[in-house]
């Protein structure tokens, strides 16, 4: 592979694979030599336990139990993929190695909609447990064969013909058949009489193939995958070789029903440009494959982490070299102070040498939080940087916040300019008070260009221009508006707009497992509010004017992402959450994040959650109003948040 490409040409894709990749002692010197690796497997294997009754480590690891012995029970295959990967993948985040996309085949489609923040890790767990016991006790018997043939051939074969269904097609040469017992025989035997090569996987059922079919209603009753939502991170399914728009629990079913298409997939991938394909299945069967898929010429890379073949310390060490985008952040390292230069710098020496709170997070409102007022003990404290704002938007921006005399406050090109530069001085104030510093910053939409200006990625000025031109282009879109809908989650607004084909509207914010923002053309939405006042929900229209985040800004998106390639834009110092994937940033996609940003979701209910997940309890909002702390609130116990907030305290863009 070539190496000579940059990391920033290359995205990390991570490969969960599924059944038949299972084995006795997997990942067993992994488990024996990483303590964050061992620390998951057993939180996991806890759970498991609570559900089906027995250990999944005690059975994979059970020393009577040799290498080579068939894996085949689904009570303890399909608990113990999950496991092995989701672990595998999280040892390397933590070190650093953030996921760009991720690509699930079968089984394995359930870890990487954890990782990909599809799915709780609770609820995945449910569902691989669910899935277990239903195939345990109703499946059909039978088997699987990995064919090393072409299949075009193999299709001429009476056996294969008659008893046999395609289940994967890895490459054209390399496929795997599932049949009946009696039909598997007869498959083996004409293969064998053809001297075409075969392997048996070790799986007592035939799954991907219509023998299941009679399991269909059963399976949809009884597996049920809860809490679904948006994948943070971009989600591949090797069921329809695409990325995943449309998650919900049949997806699960037809991943269990319809064949693996991993050659198509794969195609697809490599058609957007060079991949680090990194293998996180128990035994890298995916990376091996996949060689034989990528042309000669192609820029990416493989990485088979539990290739039986190499040692897994040496395997770790190399990916995580060759693909670490950021270090793992150091929240009590001091901070790196800008040039002397620059005002900001010279306001934020402070927080050099301020003590960093590793549980604190700093968050910034976004568009619907402004008031006339906003900033009042501000401007007069920060004079310079008050200046430096005027001479930029050519107008004083402590006038238009105070005063507002044209009423202009609302309009975007005004609204967000004012916001970036009163969330810009409420942090200062802070600093100039001493505060601890935040390990962690996020902003809502607009705030979160408050949030790279915290972490170092440029300076206020460069901001400010930013936010400007952004504005100018976000109140140049029209013919659409918003709204917030109350009292239903992602997954049952997604089902009111399926029922009622409302295809022209888009989920524009999740800011809480009940508080939804749908964005699209405004006699639409208008349309709508009677679907979800008849479903129970609350229906709040928002005071915009354009369908912010939602499909109808790709325009403005792409003409801003040229503005922002014009910049220069430094290294992270703290991590920054972003609103598109509600993962952590890394410093050489800020152009990319922030020009999907127009377009996306903002994900802030999964902002929250990963911020939780990284143990921050001290959540400091700062800007105008309380918009944020509610929906933080509101994230922490699942509720909606308060029913008394006023339409313009939205949080939208």
């Amino acid at each position: 592979m070539v190496d000579s490409v940059s990391r920033q040409a290359r995205r990390k894709v991570f490969l969960f694979s599924g059944q038949g990749t299972q084995s006795y002692f997997m990942a067993k010197e992994l488990f024996d030599t990483q303590a964050g690796f061992k620390r998951q497997l057993l939180e996991l294997d806890e759970q498991f336990k609570q559900r089906l009754g027995h250990s999944i480590l005690d059975r994979i690891y059970d020393a009577r139990a040799a290498r080579l012995d068939p894996l085949d029970d689904v009570l303890v295959s399909f608990p113990a993929i999950f496991m092995i990967e989701h672990a595998l993948a999280r040892l390397l985040i933590d070190r650093g190695i953030q996921p760009d996309a991720v690509v699930g085949a079968s089984m394995g489609e359930v870890a990487a909609a954890a990782i990909a923040g599809a799915i709780s890790v609770d609820a995945a767990v449910a569902l691989v447990a669910a899935q277990a016991q239903l195939f345990a006790r109703t499946a059909p018997r039978g088997g699987m064969l990995a064919v090393l043939h072409e299949l075009e051939a193999c299709r001429g074969f009476t056996s294969v013909a008659r008893d046999g269904e395609v289940a994967a097609i890895n490459y054209p040469s390399n496929f795997v058949l599932a049949a009946d017992e009696a039909g598997l025989g007869r498959i083996q035997q004409e293969l064998s009489q053809r001297s075409v090569a075969f392997h048996r996987l070790p799986v007592r059922y035939p799954f991907h193939s219509s023998h299941l079919d009679p399991l269909r209603e059963e399976y949809r009753s009884r597996v049920r995958a809860d809490s679904l939502t948006w994948p943070r991170i971009p989600m591949y399914s090797c069921t329809t070789a695409n990325r995943v728009q449309d998650l919900r629990s049949d997806h699960f079913w037809n991943v269990v029903r319809a064949p693996i298409r991993l050659y198509d997939t794969v195609l697809q991938l490599e058609g957007q440009g060079g991949c680090d394909f990194i293998d996180v299945g128990p035994a890298a069967s995916f990376a091996t494959i996949i060689k034989r898929i990528l042309a000669r010429d192609s820029t990416s890379r493989l990485f088979p982490l539990l290739s039986p073949f190499s040692r897994i310390d040496r395997e770790l060490d190399g990916v995580t070299r060759s693909c670490a985008m950021t270090e793992a952040p150091a929240p009590r390292a001091p901070a790196q102070v800008p040039p002397p230069s620059s005002p900001w710098a010279l306001h934020t020496r402070g927080a050099a040498s301020a003590p960093v709170n590793a549980r604190k997070a700093a968050l910034f409102p976004g568009q619907g939080s402004q008031e006339r007022g906003m900033g009042a003990a501000l401007f007069d404290e920060f004079p310079d940087l008050t200046d430096i704002a005027d001479a930029i938007l050519g107008y004083s921006i402590k006038r238009l916040c105070l005063e507002d005399p044209g009423k202009e406050l609302a309009q975007t090109q005004f609204t967000q300019p004012a916001l970036y530069v009163v969330n810009a001085l409420s942090y200062l104030k802070r600093v100039r008070e001493g505060a601890e510093q935040p390990a962690f910053v996020a902003g809502h939409s607009l705030g979160e260009y408050n949030a790279l200006l915290v972490a170092g990625a440029f300076d206020f000025e460069t901001g400010l221009r930013l936010v400007k031109r952004r504005g100018e282009l976000m109140s140049g879109a029209s013919g659409g508006t918003m709204a917030a809908v109350v009292g239903c989650d992602a997954v049952a607004v997604e089902q009111v707009l399926r029922d009622h084909q409302m295809t022209s509207l888009d989920i524009a914010n999740i800011n809480s497992p009940d508080q939804i923002v749908v964005s699209g053309p405004a006699q639409d939405i208008e349309r709508a509010r009677q679907c979800f006042v008849d479903r129970g929900a609350r229906y709040v229209p928002l005071n915009v004017r354009a369908p912010f985040h939602s499909r109808y800004m790709q325009p403005a998106a792409s003409e801003f992402e040229r503005f922002l390639s014009q910049f220069q834009y430094a290294p992270l110092r703290c991590v920054v959450i972003s609103n598109v994937t509600g993962r952590p940033y890394a410093h050489d996609n800020v152009v990319q994040g922030l020009a999907l940003q127009l377009r996306s979701p903002v994900q802030w209910t999964a902002t929250v959650r990963y911020l939780l997940e990284q143990g921050v309890e001290d959540f400091e909002e700062l800007g105008p109003g309380r918009v944020l702390t509610r929906l933080i609130i509101a994230n922490k116990r699942g509720a909606p948040a308060p029913a008394t907030a006023a339409p313009a305290k939205w949080a939208n863009a």
